[in-house]
């Protein structure tokens, strides 16, 4: 046994530069897909009142009593989602949110009426913090790796060494770990 890496197929060394690159650009893809995504919530959120939307599906599980829907409504601050049975919107109001109709919704709750039934308010700052924290993170990611372009994985510049040269502070061969 040598101090050197034993040499790699071109094969194998063609799929994991593929592969990389593959990767890299759905990192890419991601990362700025999701600061795309922050700055719609961003101006949904900024919006108010003037953005309100609604959206209801309907869903069978059996027969007719047992008819649920979803219903997602875009309010001041927040989002409301409600899962309710036909039954229960009869009986009730249709609305069940009329108190962050006209307040900002800072804290997300969760409203269980019965055991089919239940409501979820999600702010907006919660998706926008996700959709901004990937974003980060994605960017450092791809940061690092332009930064560490032509240098080995413990750091240490390559530039000036010959092709297929080993690194000589750790030994390992001219490709990114």
């Amino acid at each position: 046994k040598g101090t050197h890496p034993q040499p790699r197929s071109p094969r194998r060394t063609a799929f994991r530069t593929g592969f990389r690159t593959g990767l890299r650009a759905g990192r890419r893809v991601i990362m700025w897909a999701a600061l795309v995504a922050a700055i719609g919530i961003g101006v949904v959120w900024a919006g108010g009142r003037r953005t309100e939307y609604q959206w209801m599906e309907r869903f069978w599980e059996g027969q007719l009593p047992q008819e649920q829907y979803l219903i997602v409504n875009g309010l001041l601050g927040g989002v409301v989602i409600e899962w309710r049975s036909w039954s229960t919107m009869i009986m009730s109001s249709p609305f069940k949110f009329e108190v962050n109709l006209f307040r900002w919704m800072w804290l997300p709750s969760l409203d269980a009426t019965s055991s089919r039934d239940w409501i979820l308010r999600v702010p907006y700052w919660i998706p926008m913090l996700f959709c901004l924290a990937t974003f980060a993170l994605l960017f450092r990611v791809e940061r690092r790796a332009k930064r560490l372009a032509g240098h080995c994985g413990c750091g240490y510049s390559l530039a000036g060494l010959a092709a297929g040269a080993v690194c000589p502070e750790c030994g390992k061969g001219k490709t990114l770990t």
